[in-house]
This record gives C-alpha cells, structure tokens and sequence, in this order.
C-alpha cells in the first residue's frame, strides 16, 4: 500500500532508530522537498556551510521502506565518500566524463546497497554492469567507463548530481567542506561504536571498508588554518592593468595592493582555556606571518587594550609570542569582534573555549578555533561560520 506523502519523516525516524551510524550523518544533513527532482539528491551549499537532502515526496510515496531507506542511505554515502567534494576537479571537463563520474559514484556505493535499492538503479553484476567487480572505488569505475565509453555513452542515469556543489569554490571552500565531510564519518564511526552497526554488522565487508577510511581519514586543521590566512590576504590585492602579472606578463593584470593584510587573533583568557591548544595554534601562526601581520588581543569580559601586541611581518617568534595569561574571568564573545570591526582587519581568527554567545557580525572573514571537546556545547553559530575544532591530543593534528 503506497505511503503517505508527507511521510519521509517517519522513514527518517526508523533510519535513525535502526541505524547509529547512519543517524549521526542524518542529523547532520538538512532536509528540503524538491518537487523538481525525480528521486533524491544531496548537495553542499557553500554559503551557509551545510549539506542539504533534497527529495521527491511523490515518489517516496510510492516506494516501500527497504528502498525508501536504501536510497537515503545512498545518498549520505556520496557525502561519505567525498564525491561531492570529488566532482569539483571534474567541473570542467566535457558533460561524458562528468556523467561518467557520477555513473562511477553511483557503482560504488550501490555495491553495498545492492539488496535495498528499486530495480532501475546502477549496480555492480547487474544489467550493463554485469562483468563488474564490486566493492571498487569510484575512481576504479570511472577508469573502466572512459576506457570502454563507446558502450556506456547511451546509459541513462536518474539524477546528474548538478546540485553537488552549489557556489563557486575557492580552494578555502573547498578545505573547510571536505574537513565537514571526515567530521559527519568519523562522529558516524564513533556514534556506531557506541550503539551497534545496525545493517552494517551483517556486511563485514563494508564495515571493513568503512573502519579502513576511518583509521586512515584525518583532517589537516593546519592546512584550514593556512588557507584561511591566504584568503584574507588575497583580500587586500586588487587587479590592475597597471601592474605587470608576473607570472603571465602582458597577457593578465596585474595585482597592486589595497593595504597591509593584517590579521586579528582574539584569545579567550577565561580559566577554562587550555594553555597547550594557545602553544600549538601559535606555533603555525609563526609560520604564517611572514605573510601578514598580526594582532594579538586577549579578551575574556572586556578586550584588554594595553595588553594588545603587534606583530610586523615574520616578528612572530616563540621568544616573543604572548603565550601568557594577562587576567582571567568571564567571557563575553562579542567583545572582540567589536572591537576589531572598529578597525581595518583582514580577517579574525578567534581562539576560544566557546562558553558563550556571539550575536556580533564580522565586518572581515572570521574563524572560530576550539578544543574537540567544546563541540557539543550549544554554541550560537548565528552567522554559520567556520568552527575549527583540534584534538586534544594535538599532534594527531585532527578536527
């Protein structure tokens, strides 16, 4: 008897109820009804830094539950596996190798679903893909489709993930989606190891696959944090016929600059902070200011202003790095960003145990920086900006 339509929900609700691992990327993922779609389809919206499930609730109200939850499944596999994320490098390439990708993401995820997905999905053994192996990467089937393409050109496939990637990237965007992608897997391996596999005890061969990932996965914060540098500065240059391009001369403008790229770094001083996570985060900031200056302002209640230090370009060292803790008291977050929207910043890097609110907008790019386990505080992201989380183990160098 066809289901309801309006009761994706529910579907949702016995996914969550009968899935640990599957819940924990559920809960992360926003759900939105497209009557425009013929199934399912997830995608990454830049602006707001969120995975979205776009359905058709008419046609998920013709399916029964094992499929309505096999391809829900299917479609945080994609997120799993880092294919959106994948498909950015294919963006422009002709329209065959971009079908040919998402036929090859597709065969590799649909080898663990092959039981709970409607008959006229794409699966390894069956129909034109009889002669395939399962269990292969996406990268593996794609090789196979471009080699033989003469024979796979015709196939037609129910949704072209278009959506995947939604906004241009910018290799910043590109860091900070695929570090939310390792985040949702690896919560998803630990909310599993807590509460059972649910469908996946029974795959061992999956499980093996997932656990594999999951050892071999960690999230550079390093690398986020020197992209984020890299793109206030790019901030301050602006192109100039004026200007010779150095690298194509006479063929592209040149860049003159604006102003001195310079980047606030706010350090809560509240006694709950860690002192060892301020040691390892200015330890890369060092690094970093050979290409910027920075400003050094500890704040808790109220921005310590005779406190403030700053530092001209590659001054930064760990003789003078102000590791110390001038005071101690409340925090009040929104202290900080007023005080650095009053001047002319590049960017905001804002280190902090996020025991607070934050209700003030940032007139520059900003970037919150936390222990791992601040992350289920009820921090307000109100303005859904970065929050880069690192273990407390910091050599791991993991978000």
């Amino acid at each position: 008897m066809p289901k309801k339509i309006n009761d994706l929900e529910q579907r949702i609700y016995f996914l969550l109820k009968n899935e640990p691992f599957f819940a924990s990327i559920s809960r992360r993922i926003t759900k939105s009804v497209n009557n425009n779609i013929k199934t399912a389809q997830v995608s990454y919206n830049i602006k707001s830094q969120t995975f979205v499930l776009e359905y058709n609730p008419t046609f998920f109200s013709t399916i029964e539950d094992t499929f309505a939850c096999g391809i829900l499944k299917h479609e945080m596999y994609h997120i799993l596996l880092n294919h959106l994320s994948s498909r950015i490098s294919f963006e422009k390439t002709s329209k065959t190798k971009i079908k040919f990708w998402n036929i090859a993401c597709d065969l590799a995820i649909n080898s663990f679903l092959r039981n709970e997905l409607p008959e006229h999905c794409l699966i390894p053994g069956k129909g034109p893909f009889k002669h395939f192996a399962l269990y292969k990467s996406a990268e593996f089937y794609y090789d196979i489709l471009v080699k033989e393409e003469r024979s796979y050109q015709d196939i037609e496939i129910n949704n072209n993930h278009d959506s995947w990637s939604i906004g241009e990237h910018s290799e910043y965007d590109s860091q900070i989606q695929e570090s939310k992608e390792k985040e949702m897997f690896n919560e998803g391996i630990e909310n599993a190891s807590k509460y059972g596999w649910g469908s996946l005890k029974s795959d061992f061969k999956e499980k093996n696959i997932l656990l594999k990932k999951y050892n071999n996965d960690r999230i550079e914060w390093k690398s986020i944090l020197n992209h984020f540098v890299q793109e206030a500065i790019k901030a301050e240059y602006k192109s100039s016929i004026r200007k010779i391009n150095r690298r194509y001369p006479y063929i592209y403008a040149g860049k003159r600059t604006i102003r001195s790229p310079k980047i606030a770094i706010s350090v809560d001083q509240s006694g709950s902070m860690s002192e060892d996570l301020v040691e390892t985060i200015f330890e890369e900031l060092i690094k970093l200011n050979k290409f910027c200056e920075f400003t050094y302002i500890p704040f808790d209640c109220i921005v310590q202003e005779q406190e403030i230090k700053h530092f001209e370009r590659a001054e930064l060292s760990k003789n003078s790095s102000p590791l110390f803790r001038v005071f101690s008291g409340g925090t009040d977050l929104n202290v900080s960003s007023e005080y650095v929207n009053k001047r002319n910043f590049s960017g905001h890097i804002i280190i902090t145990d996020l025991y607070g609110i934050c209700t003030t907008a940032s007139r520059c790019k900003r970037l919150w920086i936390t222990m791992d386990y601040c992350s289920n505080i009820s921090f307000n992201n109100k303005f859904k900006e970065v929050i880069l989380k690192i273990n407390k183990s910091y050599s791991k160098e993991e978000l």
